[in-house]
């Protein structure tokens, strides 16, 4: 329409433009929404997938003991400390493969979380050790495979979302910090998504603070 009015205003038919636009850069506002949403999401994804790390190490644990293959070894004279060093060293190898992928895969996506890389590093040395001493509580293998999935999601993706909640408001604040302090010695899994959602939102959780 412009170009039209134009060409009548000069008396020129063949009169052209082109407008080339740009957009004003993000506010720190919008910019923080983002990486809000970003974080949340990344956090519940992670919980889900982390936790099925514990559950495929339980699940076997139990399978063996169920069927008394463990016993089998243990009579034909195997070691106890041969038997869970094997296992040990070859559950740090299987669950250091997913989390250098992780790690890989937020700098390809550009997602920057501050520091969450070293969590998720000393993952496998804390949840190996955590799902070996839960191990002993099961007796089944469906059931122990089944409730190290929900107890992970629950403890880890879900609950570091509420608590992040309470710490974001002013009358839950103080709650909020004493279930975080207190979620840390629990889960292993709460851990890494904890430094992911703070990764993501350490800017709006200091301002509300401020």
């Amino acid at each position: 329409m412009y170009e039209s009015i134009l060409k009548v205003a000069t008396g020129n038919k063949d009169f052209k433009f082109t407008v080339t636009s740009v957009p004003f850069p993000k506010s720190e506002r919008q910019q923080d929404i983002q990486d809000t949403a970003s974080g949340i999401f990344v956090c519940f994804v992670i919980g889900i997938a982390f936790s099925l790390i514990p559950a495929s190490i339980v699940s076997r644990l139990i399978h063996e003991k169920e069927r008394g293959l463990y016993h089998i070894q243990v009579v034909s004279g195997v070691e106890k400390f041969a038997y869970y060093g094997s296992f040990l060293i070859f559950d740090l190898i299987m669950c250091y493969i997913p989390c250098i992928i992780t790690i890989y895969a937020f700098d390809f996506f550009n997602l920057h979380y501050w520091q969450c890389w070293k969590t998720i590093l000393l993952y496998p040395l804390a949840v190996i050790p955590f799902t070996y001493s839960s191990s002993f509580i099961f007796d089944k293998e469906s059931t122990a495979q089944t409730f190290t999935i929900y107890l992970h999601v629950l403890l880890s993706g879900i609950a570091c979302m509420i608590v992040f909640a309470l710490r974001m408001v002013e009358a839950t604040a103080i709650w909020g910090d004493k279930i975080n302090w207190f979620m840390r010695f629990v889960c292993p899994t709460y851990n890494v998504c904890s430094s992911i959602i703070y990764g993501g939102m350490a800017g709006i959780l200091s301002k509300q603070r401020e």
